[in-house]
């Protein structure tokens, strides 16, 4: 069985230490994960002090290419599991 907290946590630990110092209007972030249609959903939460959506896509597509990066989709379970980044 696959430890989802751990693979959290490099998922975090890698936003924290590659994105987070390029972009200090980056307040928080919170990383979870849930089963979704079969897939595993990493959900990316980042709080951040501006409304810039040119910023906000920038960061998000960092975190993508983390993500696929990391090898945290499982391509031997399913092949499927995703990041999905959320900005409030």
């Amino acid at each position: 069985m696959t430890n989802y907290k751990k693979r959290e946590d490099i998922l975090k630990k890698m936003i924290e230490s590659i994105v987070v110092p390029k972009y200090p209007q980056i307040e928080d972030i919170t990383v979870s994960s849930f089963f979704f249609r079969a897939m595993r959903c990493y959900e990316v939460l980042i709080v951040i002090d501006s409304t810039d959506y040119p910023i906000e896509k920038k960061i998000s597509d960092e975190i993508n290419t983390l993500f696929k990066m990391a090898s945290l989709d499982e391509k031997e379970i399913n092949g499927r599991d995703y990041v999905d980044v959320h900005f409030a």
